[in-house]
């Protein structure tokens, strides 16, 4: 897995590329909850380099998520196929608001 940043405006968009498996999700869910106690209130999380994301993976998308404790917002883009199947299966859609782009979730205007 790889790790990249980029800032949209006020949103930090974090790419993920690779997979995000077991061996993979402590690096994410780190970087992720190291961004956030850094004052990131806003984050975008990438996937359209992603080709598996395992179980483990799920759930370093979900403590981040927990951690902000309504002061911020994550949500995704970039799903393949595969992937938004997994979340659909999963129920992951009622946890995560999806977006196909960083310009669509940028206009949404519910970002704090």
């Amino acid at each position: 897995m790889q790790i990249s940043e980029r800032k949209e405006g006020q949103i930090l968009v974090i790419i993920v590329s690779g997979r995000l498996d077991h061996a993979a999700a402590e690096s994410f869910q780190e970087y992720a909850l190291r961004r956030i106690n850094e004052g990131a209130r806003s984050i975008l999380v990438d996937f359209g380099g992603t080709t598996f994301i395992a179980s483990m993976g799920i759930r370093a998308l979900i403590v981040p998520t927990r951690s902000f404790q309504k002061r911020g917002r994550l949500a995704l883009i970039g799903l393949s196929p595969q992937l938004r199947q997994l979340f659909e299966v999963v129920g992951l859609f009622k946890v995560f608001q999806v977006y196909s782009t960083a310009a669509e979730a940028s206009a949404d205007g519910v970002w704090p």
